[in-house]
């Protein structure tokens, strides 16, 4: 019987290059509070000062989306100039998170990505439902998001000896400006890409790469 409460939506899977680290959160930081962690870029999470500072400009941006659409219905050129501009501090924060790395930022897996989740494979079995914190840097544009992931599931790969794991994770937690951003790389991506159709219903502490 279907389920009234189920939420249908589309979602556009690339497959990509990132820079991928991740750690798994104890289930006594999330079975206490009834629900997964809603500020994956909380401190707690050994989270960067410039890390979270970037975040919060992306946040700026995506507060100001309305503003812009509103401006750009009066003005078109004083919208295009604004959007020259925000393009512009896109491209300088690009450059200063890759020059204040101090090890170069390269990717680390192939991975299948969307605004929903990502499948990766993986060293370390994790278990069903499973919560991890994790970063992820894309490229070329050097943007880098926290989410908090659940782990649908982590399936043995028998043709490589069962030594990698096929990881399937759902984001439970991510700020309304990276699920934009991903909205607009798959958007304008030249990448390979699948559609999916997608029903929704209502101790280890080292970060892994």
């Amino acid at each position: 019987m279907p389920d009234n409460n189920a939420e249908r939506r589309d979602f556009y899977r690339i497959v990509d290059h990132i820079m991928l680290e991740y750690r798994l959160l104890p289930e006594s930081e999330y079975t206490n509070s009834g629900g997964p962690p809603t500020d994956p870029y909380d401190t707690h999470y050994q989270v960067t000062p410039q890390f979270k500072i970037l975040s919060e400009i992306r946040q700026i941006e995506a507060d100001s989306r309305h503003h812009l659409h509103a401006i750009s219905e009066q003005d078109r050129h004083i919208s295009a100039y604004l959007r020259a501009i925000n393009h512009k501090i896109e491209c300088l924060t690009s450059i200063i998170t890759h020059a204040a790395e101090e090890t170069p930022l390269t990717p680390t897996h192939r991975v299948s990505l969307s605004e929903a989740g990502i499948s990766v494979e993986v060293p370390d079995h994790l278990t069903r439902d499973s919560l991890l914190h994790i970063h992820v840097t894309l490229f070329p544009s050097y943007y880098r998001f926290a989410a908090i992931a659940k782990t649908i599931h982590c399936d043995a790969t028998p043709e490589q000896n069962n030594a990698v794991y096929s990881l399937g994770l759902h984001f439970e937690s991510m700020l309304e400006s990276d699920v934009i951003h991903l909205f607009r790389c798959h958007s304008h991506s030249s990448r390979p890409f699948i559609r999916l159709n997608i029903v929704f219903y209502s101790n280890f502490n080292h970060w892994k790469r």
